[in-house]
């Protein structure tokens, strides 16, 4: 399945949005970062420093045998080029050409390198489930292997790392095998991982767009994904009470008397924290 049809979750938009399998391949130790938790926009930092280092030594070497060839350094040829003191030789059209991209190309990687050594290997993962699944415009059905397959990941996840800890979103954990109940209650004792029954549906593209601003603002974003899914979980019972009252179930409405209900909860949800701010 192409998670990037589903445009809330950021697939092939954002660097650290990522497959079940895109995630098993860095876990493994043949792999791109030698089974390290390394995040995916910094192995993209990386690539781009080495193009920038690359382009920035080929600009230095040929700035190196115009020097050599004038007998004079490009600090000292600029000032005679502003000045306006250049002259006519062909060559220091190209020098001055040279000496810009060698500069913009020094002035970008200065907060690149700066930005590299504050990387480090991801300590917090938060796996979407039933990503496709178990959802009317894709596949109505459940895979029954996604589940199991997350937990086994988190644990490798944390035996690689010991800080790393984990949070899977899931409708309900389908641990129907033999053994696998145990295998998933160990890797919540064991390995840091946080079950957590919601669907994310809702977050919208806000936390996405956003996944690397909250590194800036000490905001952990499945910390955020858990807050937003408690949100949801409340409107809903919100939306069950308002049904009750009127003596109704959600499954007898249609979509109109749904959305009625949900702008309702959410109407009440804030005036309630206005009340509590009060």
């Amino acid at each position: 399945f192409d998670p990037s049809v589903i445009p809330e979750y950021g697939y092939g938009r954002i660097d650290n949005v990522i497959t079940a399998m895109e995630l098993e391949r860095l876990l493994s130790a043949s792999g791109p970062t030698h089974g390290h938790l390394d995040r995916p926009s910094e192995l993209a930092l990386r690539v781009e420093i080495a193009a920038l280092e690359k382009n920035l030594k080929k600009f230095n070497r040929q700035i190196d045998k115009l020097e050599e060839k004038h007998g004079k350094k490009t600090s000292q040829f600029v000032k005679e080029l502003e000045a306006g003191k250049g002259g006519d030789d062909p060559d220091f059209e190209r020098w001055a050409s040279l000496a810009e991209k060698a500069a913009t190309a020094e002035e970008k990687l200065a907060p690149m390198k700066k930005k590299e050594t504050a990387a480090h290997t991801a300590k917090k993962l938060a796996f979407i489930q039933c990503v496709g699944s178990r959802d009317f415009r894709f596949n109505r059905f459940c895979s029954s292997y996604c589940c199991m397959h997350s937990v086994k990941e988190a644990m490798i996840a944390h035996e690689h790392d010991n800080d790393t800890t984990s949070s899977i979103f899931c409708m309900d954990l389908r641990a129907v095998g033999r053994g696998f109940e145990e295998y998933k209650l160990r890797g919540g004792e064991s390995a840091n991982i946080q079950y957590v029954r919601g669907r994310v549906a809702e977050i919208g593209d806000l936390i996405f767009k956003m996944v690397n601003l909250p590194r800036f603002l000490e905001v952990h974003p499945e910390d955020a994904l858990e807050l937003s899914i408690s949100k949801f979980g409340k409107r809903f019972q919100e939306m069950e009470r308002r049904a009750g009252e009127m003596n109704r179930s959600l499954e007898e409405m249609d979509i109109a008397e749904m959305e009625e209900l949900w702008q309702e909860a959410k109407r009440s949800e804030k005036k309630a924290t206005v009340i509590s701010d009060r």
